[in-house]
């Protein structure tokens, strides 16, 4: 035990670097189904002692688990596709309670955290000089399955870099900042980019007045250089969107199709929603039994009910030859499957705990504000990208969001027993 205590952050460190890893080398070697999910829940165990769950995340996992159980007795969702859903579902509840029990001290948690971005930036650079070729990352995404994973990787990376920064004061994590910053705007993902410029935004209501910021000069030359580089693709990018938009109308656009069911399936479902594992998960995709190690794509019921297996890009037949954008939407699923009831809920899991840690941000000493501000940052991003991308949810952004997280507020809450913050 006294060997595992020692090297927790190594060995956190290497549970990263397989999970990042793991989706490339996949492309090669067959990997066990569930590695990535099992790995995450039985590594962390090797590193506690005990479980000392955080009350409120307790709370909405019972709140939550009581919600899918009456919407399961209310539909006739399989139980199978029950089971899966409610484990992808709330991975990241599951995570943040293990990852809450690590004790881990403050100079280790730090150095876990310069690794991270020290292999972030190694892992980028295929990615750029990829790039290289023909100035599109989206076309390089390098060790990571898709760029939806490799951008948001790059804001997490920036959103750790702001909080070295204020720790220690070096320059040189604001620079690391900065630059993440900007190849997340190389992406031309909206979402990622205006996360990215968010967190600035965050970053200065949390440290910076706002007069001095605001009226700055070299904040608003930097806006304008960034808009200029960026104005082309990004006019590109809107004109190619609105394209398609005008072409196919908003029910039949992939996404905004998708909001559009899941809206109609509250509505009919209300209060607690389709049941897990109905619609826009991917537990609502799978078959059961398993064959041969994998799962049997099939869509659920409820698709072709609503619409949405007609929608060319949502439809069966490309999501069995592999081009699923079906989980390309985290908040649909959310919101079809709990329910408005149990969408409340789910926001309000991230939407609160910022909420309390951005009104108190004046109160806090150096460490706790720190912690807070990258809490606040990860969980903005986790309620604008959500948990899931084109493949099945990746746990890869659970350790992100609700690892690291959860042991900044195990720090916090030490932190608060101390007295050394009055909030």
């Amino acid at each position: 035990m006294n060997l595992l205590i020692i090297r927790k952050d190594k060995i956190l460190f290497g549970l990263y670097i397989f999970i990042i890893l793991s989706e490339w080398i996949g492309n090669f070697i067959s990997q066990p189904l569930g590695i990535r999910h099992l790995s995450l829940l039985l590594v962390p165990l090797l590193l506690i002692r005990s479980l000392r769950a955080q009350k409120r995340t307790l709370m909405y996992l019972c709140y939550l688990t009581i919600l899918s159980i009456l919407a399961y007795l209310f539909d006739n969702a399989d139980f199978f596709n029950f089971s899966v859903g409610y484990f992808f579902t709330f991975f990241f509840l599951f995570i943040h309670v293990i990852f809450y029990s690590i004790g881990i001290s403050y100079h280790r948690l730090i150095n876990l955290l310069h690794l991270i971005v020290f292999a972030n930036l190694v892992f980028a650079m295929p990615t750029l000089f990829g790039a290289l070729v023909d100035f599109d990352l989206r076309n390089h995404p390098g060790v990571f399955r898709e760029v939806g994973a490799f951008a948001t990787t790059m804001m997490a990376s920036q959103i750790i870099c702001l909080l070295l920064y204020r720790l220690t004061s070096r320059s040189k994590y604001f620079k690391l900042a900065c630059f993440f910053s900007l190849i997340c705007m190389l992406t031309i993902l909206k979402k990622t980019m205006f996360l990215s410029l968010f967190v600035w935004v965050l970053y200065a209501a949390f440290y910076l007045d706002y007069k001095k910021w605001l009226f700055n000069p070299r904040v608003w030359i930097s806006l304008v250089l960034i808009t200029l580089v960026m104005a082309t693709p990004m006019q590109k990018n809107f004109a190619k969107n609105l394209s398609y938009l005008n072409y196919v109308g908003a029910e039949n656009h992939v996404r905004i199709g998708m909001y559009i069911s899941a809206v109609k399936i509250s509505i009919d479902h209300a209060p607690f929603g389709s049941g897990l594992g109905t619609f826009g998960s991917f537990a609502s995709i799978i078959n059961n039994p398993i064959s041969e190690g994998y799962f049997d794509y099939k869509y659920n019921d409820i698709y072709h009910r609503y619409g949405v297996a007609s929608i060319a890009g949502n439809s069966e037949e490309r999501m069995r030859d592999g081009g699923m954008t079906v989980l390309d939407t985290y908040w649909p699923h959310i919101l079809a499957e709990l329910g408005i009831v149990g969408f409340i809920v789910m926001l309000s899991f991230w939407a609160r705990q910022v909420y309390t840690f951005f009104i108190n941000r004046k109160r806090m000493n150096i460490q706790t504000s720190a912690f807070a501000f990258y809490i606040c940052a990860i969980y903005i991003a986790v309620i604008g990208e959500g948990l899931a991308l084109i493949q099945p949810e990746l746990p890869f952004f659970v350790f992100f969001h609700a690892g690291l997280s959860a042991m900044f507020l195990r720090k916090i809450s030490t932190y608060k027993r101390r007295r050394l913050d009055k909030f």
